[in-house]
């Protein structure tokens, strides 16, 4: 259970990782965004796949590049970031107890 939490939150990092690069050097291709992010090829592909699907990257010939959505969801993150940080903590309180 908590290996695959582990996973979850290490797949959202690399996830936001090239969502950041992307936003700031558009377009970008997955060799670049690789070789970038210093992760597999297979591993970013993944993260550009989810992106794709929640519709915060398009590809394009060049690579791909931010919509319209992911100005709010980069505002957006480390308000949902502080507040997973206070469950997580919430529960280390009760499991100290």
């Amino acid at each position: 259970m908590f290996e695959s939490l582990q996973e979850e939150v290490e797949l959202i990092a690399r996830t936001v990782e090239t969502l950041q690069l992307i936003d700031e050097e558009e377009p970008v291709g997955l060799r670049k965004a690789a070789a970038v992010t210093e992760q597999p090829e297979h591993r970013v592909r993944t993260s550009f796949q989810i992106l794709e699907e929640r519709e915060l990257i398009r590809s394009t010939k060049d690579g791909a590049v931010t919509t319209e959505r992911t100005a709010e969801f980069i505002a957006e993150f480390d308000g949902v970031v502080e507040s997973v940080r206070a469950t997580v903590e919430e529960l280390s309180t009760v499991m100290s107890q």
